[in-house]
């Protein structure tokens, strides 16, 4: 599972179809198309009903959607904590204690 898949399924979502998701990515539409499509078959499951003009999800599109939603949100939060991690002054602290 790769996060551009997790991204792009998102953005279907989000967009409404598979051409103004693709648009909106800077990518062209059969490239959404497979990502989601290798998505789909690693799940093993269809992620959209695709017989409507728009796209709707499926159960399984359900339970995908919100676990890529909080996979997406972890891969941000570890990325702005490496930042501020970068961010700090270099150099060590020591803190002692005695028991007391």
């Amino acid at each position: 599972m790769e996060m551009s898949q997790l991204e792009f399924f998102l953005k279907v979502i989000e967009e409404g179809s598979f051409s103004k998701a693709a648009d909106s990515v800077g990518r062209t539409q059969p490239a959404v198309s497979i990502a989601v499509r290798r998505l789909e078959e690693e799940v093993g499951a269809p992620l959209f009903d695709r017989s409507q003009k728009t796209p709707t999800l499926t159960e399984a599109g359900e339970v995908i959607h919100d676990y890529a939603q909080r996979i997406l949100s972890l891969r941000d939060q570890a990325r702005e904590s490496v930042a501020e991690l970068r961010s700090l002054k270099r150099g060590r602290v020591r803190v002692g204690a005695n028991e007391s």
